[in-house]
């Protein structure tokens, strides 16, 4: 089909093709990291508001694979007040979270003046 093309339109077309390549190599590296977080720590963000769909679907089949393979392993040999995953006895909790004071690298391209951050915290 490029052949029957002026050299013109079939550079624009290479062009095109390659940033839409690029631009799904960015969208499936940020997916990939994205789900690294969520499979680090799924209990913790089970719970999140911030989940789509498809990743609260995935989380909670993949909490139940989990709880599964660690209450036949070896949870069901200790007693019944031992075997929750998701205990907070004693003011501890049982879910690991990430740590929020975990350094955050950024790289800045341009100048964009004076930009206000809020967090949680407001």
């Amino acid at each position: 089909m490029t052949g029957t093309m002026d050299p013109s339109a079939n550079f624009n077309l290479i062009i095109t093709q390659t940033e839409l390549e690029r631009f799904k190599f960015l969208i499936r590296s940020f997916l990939r990291a994205r789900i690294a977080k969520l499979d680090k720590h799924p209990h913790h963000h089970l719970p999140s508001p911030n989940l789509s769909p498809t990743e609260q679907q995935y989380l909670t089949h993949r909490c139940t694979l989990l709880s599964h393979h660690v209450q036949t392993s070896f949870l069901s040999s200790f007693p019944a007040q031992l075997q929750k995953l998701d205990d907070t006895a004693g003011g501890i909790s049982m879910i690991d979270a990430p740590d929020p004071e975990t350094a955050v690298f950024v790289r800045v391209l341009r100048d964009a003046g004076t930009v206000e951050v809020q967090g949680e915290d407001g």
